[in-house]
């Protein structure tokens, strides 16, 4: 009877080292199960975050050929990411910018982290500008590749050019007004001797019409430097109701004079037109620069 006491008891026991290595058991399956499905809803999340954010993520190993680039490539440069792994990076990178990548690839195997802008290679065969930052991978020491991301930067570029041509056309503007300034100075010289040696001759004299002709100029000459003027300083334009037919003629008669008699001019003007609203020297040069 003791016997079967204590065989119980020893059963009883087991029972209970059983009931609480089993609640253990469990406890254990159900962290693992919560760690499963946190780690899987954080590489979720990370897809997500790789696959929709705007800069391209990629690996390269210590040889340059990439081992991984995001999906959003597509979007970036055209090509999917199975038509880039496996490739060397440095064939998609215009050939003008070869050295300046292959000397950053260097920089960054010995830890020299910088950032580094080049043109890369469109699916459509243009290069983009892009901006691209790396970091080395390193195991046990040794340099094993690196990864990094890129943007396109072409539209960035292209406002910083147009800006650069904004100041260039500011610079440009500021000179022709200082050219302008002086040019007009001495149109009045000219202007001015002309008008005195008009009072000087005869109204018959053989000269009148040369020195007509020189006042003419002068004044249209004035008119563009008028013009110059008001471009340096960004002053609208003097429109009004022109009748363009004597501005024709007017800027016939002075070509005419500096092109060869071997050329012939053959006119069909109207008699009457109709009044347009328009700058009077742009129109006359507009119809110098068509002859």
């Amino acid at each position: 009877y003791r016997k079967r006491e204590q065989l119980e008891s020893l059963v009883a026991e087991r029972t209970r080292d059983l009931e609480v290595a089993n609640r253990r058991l469990n406890r254990e399956i159900e962290e693992r199960k919560a760690a499963t499905r946190a780690l899987a809803i954080s590489e979720e999340n990370y897809r997500d975050l790789v696959e929709n954010i705007n800069e391209v993520i990629f690996t390269v190993d210590p040889g340059g050929a990439v081992t991984y680039i995001s999906p959003v490539l597509e979007r970036v440069m055209g090509f999917s990411p199975e038509e880039i792994v496996g490739r060397q990076f440095m064939e998609m990178i215009h050939p003008d910018d070869h050295e300046l990548v292959a000397n950053r690839f260097i920089e960054l195997a010995q830890g020299v982290v910088a950032p580094s802008e080049f043109r890369l290679l469109h699916k459509d065969q243009a290069y983009r500008w892009i901006r691209s930052s790396s970091r080395p991978l390193f195991s046990d020491g040794q340099f094993v590749g690196a990864t990094g991301a890129f943007y396109d930067l072409s539209e960035q570029k292209m406002l910083e050019a147009q800006l650069h041509q904004s100041q260039r056309l500011e610079a440009i503007g500021t000179l022709a007004g200082g050219i302008a300034h002086d040019f007009n100075n001495i149109i009045g010289i000219i202007l001015g001797n002309a008008e005195l040696a008009m009072e000087d001759i005869e109204a018959d004299h053989p000269s009148k019409g040369f020195l007509k002709e020189i006042q003419a100029s002068s004044h249209r000459a004035s008119e563009i430097t008028r013009q110059l003027l008001n471009f340096s300083r960004s002053v609208p334009e003097a429109r009004q109701p022109l009748d363009i037919i004597p501005v024709f003629k007017e800027a016939l008669s002075m070509m005419r004079a500096s092109i060869p008699r071997t050329i012939a001019f053959n006119t069909d003007l109207p008699d009457n037109c109709a009044p347009v609203l328009a700058d009077p020297t742009q129109i006359h040069q507009v119809i110098t620069n068509l002859i």
